[in-house]
């Protein structure tokens, strides 16, 4: 284990880390330098309990990605140093072409860890803790944005026939602008989570990393990458951070700007849905005859998995939604 320290030290110290963008195919004689910006697990065919290989995106500190996986049979060897934000020396990996028709970022090469790797965790990182290919939401809604562009809760069905959990979110950005955002699985339950958290912020800003511009349903919009994208909520990174700034500003400049208005009496979303109307039981709405607003605060006590949701529809052709 000392002697590994060392190792690590010395290649530090001594500039023998190779950059992403200069390492060769034609060699594995090299070491690079990488913190990995994503991770996901691919589970074995038929036995979900299982996982296959691991998935990961790694950066170089000049802020280089590249995909790389790490087989189940070297498990033993590597697990343990893989982890989302763990920088890692990595020395002597194998480099191949990246031919999956789908890339999660645009790198036509992969890494792969193979018996003679050598991992371990780096005592420096000077590189940069994210960075994000952010996307105006303008350009997507427009159709700017080409189909399936990597960008920075119901039963459904997946184009694959497979099921899914699927949460579908609406996000504004500083100019006022609107976009879907529609996160899968485990994105959908974690975010689904938070909502629901009786600790949660007022004001939740989301970032969506290694995402993809989208249409769903003849709509365009956002949605995570599969496995590969990340996932931040309220996080407090610089970008982030800068946002909720920025964000807070303008709602403020225009809540001031409402009430110098003085042409109608502000009130707040818990007024106006709790405080200022009237409470209807779902028992009686059945027997409403004339048109009204109503209000309804109930509990979900089930979700029913095994139907296709919908609601009813117009009343003449009897089309259900």
């Amino acid at each position: 284990m000392e002697d590994a320290k060392k190792l690590v030290t010395t290649m530090e110290n001594q500039g023998d880390i190779t950059l992403l963008n200069d390492i060769d195919a034609l060699s594995t004689n090299y070491t690079i330098k990488v913190k990995i910006v994503s991770l996901w697990r691919k589970k074995m065919r038929g036995n979900e309990r299982e996982t296959y290989r691991i998935d990961m995106i790694l950066m170089d500190e000049m802020g280089t990605k590249i995909q790389a996986f790490c087989l189940h049979k070297l498990f033993p060897k590597f697990e343990r140093h893989l982890n989302v934000d763990e920088c890692l020396i990595i020395k002597r990996p194998s480099l191949a072409p990246n031919t999956a028709s789908f890339k999660i970022i645009p790198n036509n090469q992969k890494l792969s860890f193979y018996y003679h790797t050598f991992v371990e965790k780096c005592s420096k990182w000077e590189g940069p803790q994210y960075i994000f290919n952010f996307v105006d939401f303008d350009d997507v809604v427009s159709q700017r944005i080409k189909e399936g562009t990597p960008v920075g809760i119901e039963d459904t069905n997946k184009k694959d026939g497979s099921k899914g959990k699927r949460l579908n979110l609406k996000l504004q950005d500083l100019e006022y602008v609107r976009i879907d955002l529609a996160l899968w699985d485990d994105y959908a339950k974690d975010m689904y989570s938070y909502m629901v958290s009786k600790n949660r912020e007022t004001h939740v800003v989301v970032a969506v990393h290694f995402g993809a511009a989208k249409t769903y349903k003849g709509k365009w919009g956002i949605s995570n990458n599969f496995d590969g994208s990340r996932l931040f909520i309220n996080d407090n990174f610089d970008e982030m951070l800068l946002f909720k700034e920025k964000f807070l500003s303008k709602l403020a400049a225009s809540t001031e700007s409402s009430s110098h208005a003085g042409s109608h009496m502000m009130c707040s979303v818990e007024d106006e849905f709790l405080n200022n109307d009237v409470f209807s039981p779902i028992a009686y709405l059945g027997s409403i005859i004339e048109p009204k607003k109503v209000v309804i605060v109930g509990t979900i006590v089930a979700i029913v998995s095994d139907k296709m949701w919908y609601y009813d529809g117009c009343n003449h052709c009897k089309w259900n939604k």
